[in-house]
This record gives C-alpha cells, sequence and structure tokens, in this order.
C-alpha cells in the first residue's frame, strides 16, 4: 500500500510528496515483501526499464535497494517541461510495472485539497491510463 499524506506546507519540487510515498513504498518492499514477489517486481522493472530506471532514482532513491547498480540519471539540456513530462511518462509505467494481479496496489491519498498542481496532474494521468489496472485510488 502506497499512503501520501498531503499538507498545506508546500515543498520546494511539485509530486514530491508522491513521490515520497512511492519511495516509501520501495523501502517497505525491501524490507518485508515475500522474497518471491520482491524477485517478481525487480524482474519486471529491469525487463521493463533497464538503465532507464535510472531516471526516477532521483525521485525515488530506494529504487537502489531494488534494483542494485543503478545511480540516479539527470535530465539535462532540456527544458523544465520537457522533463517533468519525461519523469511522469516513466512514473506510470512504474505504477504498471509494480501493479498487477498477482500483487494489487493501494494508493490511499489523505488530504488530497491540499495536493500541488503537479500531483493532481499524475495523479489524473495514472487515473485515466488505460494500462494502469490492479491499482486502487482511495
Amino acid at each position: 500500500m502506497v499512503t501520501c499524506k498531503f499538507s498545506a506546507q508546500r515543498l520546494e519540487q511539485p509530486t514530491a510528496l508522491l513521490f515520497q510515498a512511492f519511495d516509501t513504498y520501495c523501502k517497505d518492499l525491501v524490507q518485508n515483501a515475500d522474497p518471491v514477489l520482491f524477485h517478481e517486481i525487480k524482474t519486471a522493472l529491469m525487463t521493463t526499464f533497464g538503465s532507464l530506471l535510472a531516471l526516477l532514482v532521483g525521485r525515488m532513491p530506494s529504487l537502489r535497494y531494488i534494483v542494485e547498480d543503478i545511480e540516479s540519471f539527470i535530465v539535462e539540456g532540456g527544458n523544465k517541461t520537457e522533463e517533468i513530462n519525461l519523469i511522469a511518462y516513466y512514473f506510470v509505467i512504474f505504477v504498471r510495472t509494480i501493479s498487477g494481479p498477482r500483487h494489487p496496489l493501494v494508493v490511499f491519498l489523505d488530504d488530497l485539497q491540499w495536493a500541488d498542481q503537479g500531483c493532481l496532474d499524475l495523479i489524473k494521468t495514472l487515473l485515466s491510463d488505460p494500462g494502469v489496472t490492479s491499482t486502487l485510488f482511495v
């Protein structure tokens, strides 16, 4: 389960609270997941992303504990909008990959009225993506 508690206090980086919640999910997966499930998710992430998973490590550092030997990859040379769109695109693929019929995902959004526009846009993208299945948003 992913739990994201929004607050009136704004963080410097839009979407930070949502990524922190998924980072906590990654930590929990490493520490508490069934070894078979952990291996399935790790294999799926490596198959789907390969080295491109490094794009998300900057936002979710605990991915390093799932897929070892991966460093953060910074998008350079593009504008901020391109960077945000690229990270959002790969984040949606990440959510598709970690959720499935054998391991459904519950995302609990608390105090959603305090979410920044970046989080709201990302949540809307996840909710409207036909590939995000086995995921429940509460």
